[in-house]
C-alpha cells in the first residue's frame, strides 16, 4: 500500500528529471550565447537599470514546469495528468530561451501563475485564485508593456463570454484599473522613458519597409493607369491591415510550432516542439472545437500571441513562448485520447523517439558550427535584442 501511494510521486520525479537533464545538454552545449539584456517596466520608467541574472530565469523557468504541472493536476485525470508534463519536460522551446536568458520565461511563469489562479477560481477556489490571477497579471503588468493589453483584451473576453461568475469578474475588472492607476501616473511622470521602452517592445510597424512597399505599389499601379483603384486596393490602412492580418494568421500556423521554419534563437535548426506531437495536438484541437463547454476557452488563445504579434518579426518565438503551454496541453489531451487508439499513439511515440535522438545529436555535434555560420565569431556571443 506504501509503494502505490509513493507511485504518482516517483512518476513526477522522473518527468521532472528528464525536464532537468534536456536543460543541462541544452545550456552544455549553448550557455555562451544569449539575449541582449532587456530592464523590466517598472524599473526602467525609475530610471534603474537592471536585468534579470542568469540564475533567476533557470528559477523562473523551473517554476514555470512547477506551476504547469499543478494545471496539468488540475485539468486531467491521472495517469493522463503526466503526458503534458512530459511533452513540456522534452520541449526544446523552453530550455533554449531559458539558457539564451530570454526575460520572457519570467512573463511564462508569471502568465502560468494568473491561468493558474483563473483555473482554481472556475473549481471553485476563488480567494486563493483570484489572490494568484491578480499577483501574476499585476507583476506582468509592472514588468513589460504588452500585457496591459493581454489582460485588458481578456477580461473583456471573460465579462463578454461570462466565463467566471460575474462578480467575480467585476472584482477583476476593478482591481486591473487599480492596479494601473499608479502605472499610468509614473507613465505620466516619465514620458521619455516609457515612450523608449514602448519602442523596443511594441514593432509591429517600426519595419521602415512595410509603408515603403505600400507606396511602391502604388506607384506601379499608377504607371499602369490604374491611378483609382491604386488608391483603393493599395492605401498605406489597407495594406497594414492585411499585414496584420497575415501576421496573425502565422502565429496560429502548425508549422510554426512543429517544424523548425522559424528558427530559435534565430539560428537554430531544432524545432520548438517536436513533430512528433502534431498528430495528437491537431486531434486534440479538433475535439476541443467540438466541444460545447471547451471550444469558448479557444478564445483566450489570440490573447497569448499578442506579444510576438506586436514585435517586428513576423513570428517571434521568444515572445510567442507564453503559448506554449496550450500548445502542450492541447497535445496532451489528444494523447490522453489517442491512448484508445493504439496505432497512431505507437506512431506518435515512435516518431518522438526517433526525433529526439537525432535532434540530441544534432544540437551535440551542429548548433556551435550553425551558430557561427550564422553570426560569425566577432559577436560578444550576443544573439541579439529580445
Amino acid at each position: 500500500m506504501f509503494n502505490l501511494l509513493k507511485k504518482p510521486y516517483i512518476i513526477f520525479l522522473s518527468i521532472f528529471s528528464v525536464y532537468i537533464l534536456f536543460l543541462a545538454l541544452v545550456t552544455r552545449v549553448i550557455f555562451i550565447y544569449h539575449l541582449s539584456a532587456q530592464n523590466l517596466l517598472l524599473l526602467g520608467l525609475l530610471g534603474i537599470d537592471f536585468s534579470l541574472p542568469f540564475w533567476g530565469i533557470y528559477l523562473f523557468a523551473i517554476g514555470s514546469f512547477l506551476v504547469f504541472s499543478l494545471i496539468s493536476f488540475k485539468l486531467f485525470p491521472r495517469p493522463y495528468s503526466y503526458y503534458p508534463l512530459l511533452i513540456y519536460a522534452i520541449t526544446p522551446w523552453f530550455h533554449y530561451l531559458t539558457v539564451a536568458r530570454s526575460v520572457y520565461i519570467y512573463l511564462l511563469f508569471l502568465t502560468l501563475i494568473s491561468f493558474f489562479g483563473l483555473i482554481l477560481i472556475k473549481q471553485k477556489k476563488e480567494k486563493l485564485g483570484l489572490a494568484l490571477f491578480l499577483a501574476g497579471s499585476s507583476l506582468s503588468i509592472y514588468s513589460f508593456i504588452t500585457p496591459l493589453f493581454m489582460y485588458a483584451i481578456l477580461l473583456c473576453i471573460l465579462k463578454i463570454t461570462k466565463l467566471l461568475r460575474p462578480q467575480i469578474t467585476k472584482v477583476m475588472v476593478i482591481t486591473f484599473i487599480v492596479t494601473i492607476i499608479p502605472l499610468g501616473a509614473l507613465i505620466r511622470f516619465r514620458p521619455q522613458a516609457f515612450e523608449n521602452m514602448y519602442q523596443n517592445e511594441v514593432t509591429i510597424f517600426s519595419n521602415p519597409g512595410l509603408l515603403s512597399d505600400s507606396n511602391r505599389l502604388q506607384g506601379d499601379s499608377k504607371a499602369m493607369g490604374f491611378s483609382y483603384l491604386a488608391k483603393l486596393s493599395e492605401n498605406k490602412y489597407f495594406y497594414v491591415g492585411k499585414y496584420s492580418l497575415m501576421k496573425l494568421l502565422y502565429q496560429f500556423t502548425p508549422s510554426t510550432y512543429f517544424t523548425p521554419e522559424e528558427k530559435l534563437l534565430n539560428f537554430s535548426f531544432t524545432p520548438p516542439l517536436f513533430l512528433g506531437f502534431l498528430i495528437p495536438f491537431i486531434y486534440g484541437f479538433y475535439k476541443i472545437i467540438y466541444e460545447k463547454n471547451l471550444r469558448k476557452y479557444l478564445l483566450i488563445l489570440p490573447v497569448l500571441v499578442l506579444p510576438s504579434f506586436l514585435s517586428q518579426k513576423i513570428v517571434n518565438l521568444n515572445h510567442l513562448v507564453i503559448i506554449g503551454p496550450a500548445i502542450i496541453l492541447f497535445s496532451g489531451y489528444g494523447l490522453t485520447l489517442l491512448s484508445k487508439r493504439k496505432i497512431l499513439l505507437l506512431m506518435t511515440i515512435v516518431i518522438v523517439l526517433t526525433q529526439i535522438l537525432f535532434t540530441t545529436l544534432d544540437i551535440v555535434q551542429r548548433e556551435d558550427i550553425r551558430y557561427h555560420k550564422n553570426f560569425g565569431v566577432n559577436i560578444l556571443n550576443d544573439l541579439g535584442r529580445q
